[in-house]
């Protein structure tokens, strides 16, 4: 039996998703065969998502292709520019606009083989999955030098890539009228930054590029 799904959501944030499966359920050299696979499945899904909850240092940055100003003040030293004998306020730019700010995309693929044994007894569940984040937002603090005098905004250059592999095992018995299920599972994943903004020219044990990404 195939079962194949595919379907495009263009709404909101945008999203798309397709996911296909190829089950196989006693065929005739299973049936005539003591060795007893009830059933078998393998799956795969691919999945596509937008984010526009842009976050930077814990800030929504929703307004950020816009270019915002602020008032001086005496802490920062300014304050403004002496007209006519007195004070006056002013306004300045309080950073430069991302112009071409978007959305942050994941993409999500996942590989699983699932099946059971033994009329049902015995049961099991195998998945690899990836995850690819894109256009995660992050500054270009390292490459450009401090001497442009410019805050720049962030943008969305940032790429993180995790992955890994989960799996299930299970046991269906029964003992008289009494029955029950017990199962372990377990699973391992890695991060990896594929890309933000770092410094040229960085020996390679002072980059973050390639390796498990760790908050700070």
């Amino acid at each position: 039996m195939m079962v194949h799904i595919c379907s495009r959501l263009l709404a909101g944030g945008g999203s798309s998703r397709c996911n296909g499966g190829l089950a196989y359920l006693r065929r005739r050299f299973l049936q005539e065969s003591p060795a007893a696979v009830s059933s078998l499945k393998l799956r795969a899904s691919w999945g596509q998502l937008g984010n526009d909850q842009v976050y930077f240092n814990n800030t929504l940055r929703e307004y950020d292709y816009l270019p915002t100003y602020a008032y001086g003040d005496r802490a920062n030293a300014n304050w403004g520019y002496v007209i006519n004998g007195q004070v006056a306020q002013t306004l300045y730019e309080n950073g430069v606009p991302n112009t071409s700010l978007t959305w942050e995309v994941a993409n999500n693929s996942d590989i699983g083989l699932e099946g059971s044994l033994f009329n049902g007894k015995v049961f099991f569940e195998f998945d690899v999955f990836q995850n690819k984040r894109s256009n995660i937002l992050w500054r270009k603090s390292a490459s450009i030098p401090q001497t442009t005098g410019a805050t720049l905004p962030a943008t969305n250059i940032g790429k993180v890539t995790n992955k890994g592999y989960e799996f299930r095992v299970g046991y269906n018995g029964q003992a008289g009228d009494f029955k029950y299920s017990v199962s372990v599972n377990g699973g391992y994943a890695k991060n990896t930054i594929t890309f933000w903004d770092e410094t040229p020219g960085a020996p390679e044990w002072q980059r973050s590029t390639v390796n498990p990404f760790q908050l700070m």
